[in-house]
């Protein structure tokens, strides 16, 4: 091999590579904004929706304040039992596509606990949603 040739093949395949890299992140550019609009188009933030009167029936959350401490929307709820009861006579009222459960813990709140009422939800057929907060400072 000539000494050509030895060196137009690294760079031809640093080329390849750059060009490649280039058309993802171009595709990724032209995607990203999009799926980002889908996925947060229809959803209003929970604040919102709790405070809304007209969507306080659409909304389902779960507040835990503490250990065995149980809220659904505004009402306090005795036991896990008892709560999975109040939810399921909540999602028989609603529409079919209107079914979201949010969760809303405590950072005091043992995750056990979390686990625990997001397998209620997911008995009863659906994928909780857990809401956080940011780590204070």
């Amino acid at each position: 091999m000539s000494e050509k040739n030895k060196n137009t093949s690294p760079l031809s395949k640093t080329k390849v590579t750059l060009f490649a890299i280039v058309v993802v992140l171009i595709g990724l550019i032209a995607i990203g904004p999009s799926i980002l609009k889908k996925l947060t188009r229809n959803e209003p933030s929970l604040v919102q929706m709790e405070d809304s009167e007209e969507s306080i029936d659409r909304v389902i959350v779960v507040s835990m304040p503490e250990d065995g401490q149980f809220y659904l929307g505004r009402e306090p709820v005795n036991s896990l039992e008892a709560l999975r009861e109040a939810l399921q006579e909540r999602l028989n009222r609603l529409p079919l596509d209107e079914k979201v459960i949010y969760i809303k813990a405590a950072s005091k709140v043992s995750y056990g606990e979390v686990v625990r009422v997001g397998d209620i939800v997911k008995s009863l057929g659906l994928a909780p949603r857990l809401v956080t907060q940011k780590k204070s400072r």
